[in-house]
């Protein structure tokens, strides 16, 4: 069952007593003082059996707590512990002096139970709601700014060899677990003890210099693994309660030797030459790919796809690519995305060259969405040079020059100028940790950008608060220090002459 926090404060507990030492206008006094409509409760009764159960840490205590995990960039057991001894969090989340929420099992299973739920979306639509609640966002009419930046991926990527030796370690430790017996032992008795090593090349004693020692190591490596998938489809008849999983680990071996691995003639394997264009790169994160940020600069991982509303900077919907997909993937979705988060119909999409070829801007004209994206710069020089050539038209050719004739312009050339924004948020995007994937696969991975995303937001509306504060208390000054020099004019009473200047009066008598 889910736990609830009291409406009501408890006068022992840290934000009643320490929210002014902690300080109001920074991002733990923010949340002291808003977390009651920030997240609440009842927003994660989905999560929960209604009527069944041990009653749970509130929820809304639970994602508090890792939003400042995202904030400050610590580990599950680390944000535990700042729970214990740092008073920033207790005020932050309303905790008594020797109050510990949750243990870091429970706060893992809370944000599993987001992500299965697919709750991403949720969360940073209540950083806009917030935002909105504080006079940050009046607007109901937005434009969003389009932009992608690489995340390395949290999966070892292995050369041919040991990546296959992964994928037979990994089928082979689903099959001892399905027939119940111990993996080392299990793979001894199948001959497989060579891929149980600390890596397959260290463990081969083979001259590397010698390319037939090469090719017969793994022609050796393919040969045992197909002998694993046959294995693989015995048991799985024997067990089909398995045969999910068994069929999972299978189909990614089956795939490993599928790209990487070419059979000669005589029946020798080597290493095929070029690299597959979809080429999954980890056994631990198979979801992970091969990506360029540019001709010279390559990753391995995924991409973070970001749009950001361009007047107020927030970040309005968030997504995650394969690393070799084109920056222009789910830019409409995007959008889409934008005005579900924002509440607001989305005006115009500014993104860079990416975004402005053919496919993608019939897409956007199909949906009626107006996009503007720098064309190909090198176009002048398509029809110059010596003798005959040829042309082909795209079938958005109309489109393409309508949208160079409208970059042209005044207003497309100032869109394009403010499509600076998303990098900036990109810039602080990376700056809470998202170049680095936490997380094995691309939904979770997602959700951390999410959270990074949510903390970004809510930083932009305290630091608005903290500037609205600031304003009204120098006007008040201002305002009281008018009122008391109204009272020192140049007066005559009583035979007496009072001189006034600002902060300064004396008589002349």
């Amino acid at each position: 069952m889910m736990g609830k926090c009291s409406p009501q404060g408890r006068v022992f507990a840290a934000d009643q007593l320490y929210v002014d030492h902690v300080g109001r206008e920074t991002i733990y006094g923010y949340l002291a003082q808003h977390r009651q409509h920030l997240f609440r409760d009842e927003d994660f009764a989905a999560l929960y059996c209604p009527d069944n159960g041990r009653t749970s840490v509130p929820p809304s205590l639970a994602v508090s707590m890792l939003f400042l995990r995202a904030y400050e960039g610590v580990s599950f057991a680390e944000a535990v512990e700042r729970t214990k001894y740092d008073l920033r969090w207790k005020v932050a989340l309303g905790l008594e002096m020797e109050e510990v929420p949750m243990q870091k099992s429970a706060l893992q299973e809370f944000e599993a139970k987001l992500v299965l739920h697919q709750m991403g979306e949720a969360l940073l639509k209540k950083s806009i709601e917030e935002a909105r609640r504080a006079g940050y966002l009046p607007r109901r009419k937005i434009r969003v700014a389009l932009d992608t930046t690489p995340i390395i991926g949290k999966g070892a990527v292995k050369d041919t060899y040991n990546l296959l030796a992964e994928g037979i370690v990994k089928l082979a430790k689903r099959l001892a677990e399905v027939e119940g017996e111990e993996v080392t032992a299990w793979a001894a008795r199948q001959g497989l003890s060579l891929y149980f090593g600390s890596s397959v090349k260290a463990e081969a004693a083979i001259d590397w210099d010698s390319k037939t020692q090469r090719q017969q190591l793994l022609t050796q490596i393919v040969q045992d693994g197909r002998r694993l998938l046959s294995l693989a489809e015995k048991v799985k008849e024997e067990h089909p309660e398995q045969g999910e999983a068994l069929e999972a680990d299978a189909a990614l071996l089956k795939r490993l030797i599928a790209q990487d691995v070419e059979e000669k003639p005589d029946g020798q394997c080597q290493i095929k030459q070029g690299t597959e264009k979809d080429r999954v790169v980890s056994v631990q994160d198979p979801e992970m790919r091969h990506g360029r940020k540019s001709a010279s600069q390559r990753f391995d991982g995924h991409k973070a796809a970001v749009a950001a509303e361009i007047e107020s900077q927030l970040i309005s919907a968030v997504e995650v690519l394969p690393g070799n997909a084109g920056d222009q993937q789910k830019a409409l979705e995007l959008v889409e995305q934008s005005e579900r988060v924002m509440e607001a119909k989305v005006e115009e999409a500014v993104g860079d060259c990416a975004y402005g070829g053919g496919p993608t801007r019939r897409a956007f004209a199909e949906a009626e969405r107006p996009l503007t994206a720098k064309a190909c710069p090198l176009r002048p020089r398509c029809v110059k040079g010596q003798g005959p050539r040829t042309i082909t038209i795209q079938a958005e050719e109309r489109l393409q020059q309508q949208a160079r004739a409208h970059n042209q312009t005044e207003v497309g050339r100032k869109s394009l100028r403010e499509r600076v924004v998303v990098e900036h948020r990109i810039a602080r995007l990376v700056g809470l940790g998202i170049r680095q994937s936490r997380y094995f696969g691309r939904k979770k991975t997602c959700f951390q950008v999410v959270m990074a995303a949510v903390v970004a937001n809510l930083t932009l509306v305290v630091g608005f608060c903290r500037r609205q504060a600031a304003q009204a208390g120098a006007e008040a000054e201002k305002a009281s220090a008018d009122v008391g020099n109204s009272l020192l004019v140049p007066v005559l009473s009583l035979g007496h002459r009072y001189l006034s200047w600002p902060g300064l009066a004396w008589c002349n008598g």
